[in-house]
């Protein structure tokens, strides 16, 4: 089962990519939530192995944020779910890492609902003259798209950051519940 769940877990972290700052940014609040809640449970080389990758997706960070000089390609997105996989598997603590990955399972859930109306999904909004972005189809395949219609209906427009700053809050927010299940 191992294994598949590392593949799993490297492929699912791949399907969330696209936009500036959102794959790196994506870890560093899954490997700070999953070093929070492994230090409350005593596990100190979970939490050192979490920060080491956090501190290094902060770095890249700083150069893959909008807009980006460097981009992470499917090379890290394929590393980092795996070291997640690994990370949850050494320290025993996989239901606390299948929680973590929910935006994930509604990313594949997304996906597939795209391939049963015949789309094989672009993640990218459709650039407009003015820079923001419109949502690529009529229905939302992706996470991605959901986010350009909420930001449009809440701020009259959807930018690349807009969306990349929505998803990371709602994996923070994913991350908070996990924590206040799992610890409690």
């Amino acid at each position: 089962m191992v294994p598949i769940g590392v593949m799993g877990a490297s492929n699912a972290y791949n399907m969330i990519a696209g936009y500036n700052g959102l794959e790196a940014g994506m870890g560093v609040v899954l490997l700070a939530f999953t070093a929070a809640f492994a230090a409350a449970k005593g596990l100190w080389f979970i939490v050192y192995a979490s920060l080491v990758m956090a501190a290094a997706l902060a770095a890249f960070l700083v150069y893959n944020w909008y807009p980006a000089k460097a981009f992470p390609g499917n090379t890290m997105t394929y590393a980092v779910g795996a070291y997640y996989a690994g990370i949850v598997v050494l320290g025993d603590i996989a239901a606390f890492g299948l929680f973590m990955y929910l935006l994930y399972y509604v990313e594949l859930v997304l996906f597939i609902r795209g391939l049963a109306h015949g789309v094989y999904k672009e993640n990218f909004g459709r650039v407009q003259p003015d820079g923001s972005l419109l949502p690529p189809y009529e229905r939302s395949y992706s996470l991605t798209h959901l986010m350009i219609r909420l930001q449009r209906a809440l701020r009259g427009r959807a930018t690349e950051r807009g969306v990349t700053i929505g998803l990371l809050a709602l994996q923070a927010l994913i991350g908070a519940v996990a924590l206040a299940l799992f610890l409690s």
